[in-house]
């Protein structure tokens, strides 16, 4: 279901007539991205990005699987990563992705994440260089998953490929 709607929020003719693009935070906590304002789906604004070098108010202890909007450092996106498959969510790594190709090429990728996050998370490993590996349990064995990283507006984001 909350694929459908992320898909129908690529396809949306009014998209393409946008520029603004708007975080906001629905009801039930999961990160939306629209072209619409935040108060027109009854969600609320997500807070602004931390600018690098600023102090959060986040407990790294926490049990929460809140959705990250934006990941400081790699540690953050590595728990998002985990936070999307203890959810088992796909949307939550679209979330934390930096979305460059076209919609056909997120919504595909939508899709194969959707099967991907069903899947046992054994570990998500990597740096920041070289992207991360996100290793699964699958049927026939262990499965990887190969992300890009970027660094965009003082965040780290995930770069599909």
């Amino acid at each position: 279901m909350r694929l459908a709607f992320l898909a129908l929020l690529f396809l949306a003719p009014a998209a393409f007539a946008q520029d603004a693009i708007h975080r906001c935070v629905a009801a039930n906590g999961q990160a939306v991205f629209t072209d619409q304002t935040c108060q027109a789906l009854d969600a609320q604004p997500a807070a602004p990005a931390p600018q690098p070098g600023t102090a959060t108010n986040v407990d790294p202890t926490a049990t929460s699987l809140a959705p990250t909007l934006c990941a400081a450092d790699l540690d953050t996106l590595r728990q998002a990563v985990a936070d999307a498959f203890a959810a088992r969510d796909a949307n939550r790594l679209g979330g934390i992705t930096l979305w460059e190709g076209g919609r056909e090429d997120a919504v595909a990728n939508l899709r194969q994440w959707a099967g991907l996050v069903r899947q046992p998370l054994l570990a998500v490993e990597g740096n920041e260089h070289d992207g991360l590996t996100v290793r699964t349990s699958g049927s026939g064995g262990s499965n990887e998953a190969h992300f890009g990283l970027r660094r965009r507006s003082g965040c780290l984001w995930l770069a599909p490929g």
